[in-house]
């Protein structure tokens, strides 16, 4: 059973799952099955690895809050997923 996460901050869902990738969250605007919006965001490096819907002001938000999380995030996914 993979171990998921999954956190709503600011009307956005901010999910943490495992695969064999570095440290991300995904995020999404909506319904997670069919979501408005949805991107991926490495953690280390602050990184969009993928952004499909957020338009750039959303999308910088976004990383800001990110970046204000990311000590946080990072300590949680190391974790749930080591």
């Amino acid at each position: 059973m993979p171990r998921v996460k999954c956190l709503e901050i600011a009307g956005l869902l901010i999910v943490m799952d495992f695969v064999r990738e570095r440290a991300h969250i995904q995020i999404y605007s909506g319904n997670p099955k069919r979501p408005a919006a949805e991107c991926k965001i490495w953690l280390d490096t602050l990184e969009v690895a993928r952004s499909r819907g957020f338009n750039g002001p959303t999308l910088n938000r976004i990383l800001k809050l990110v970046e204000k999380y990311q000590r946080e995030l990072l300590n949680e996914y190391e974790t749930l997923f080591k």
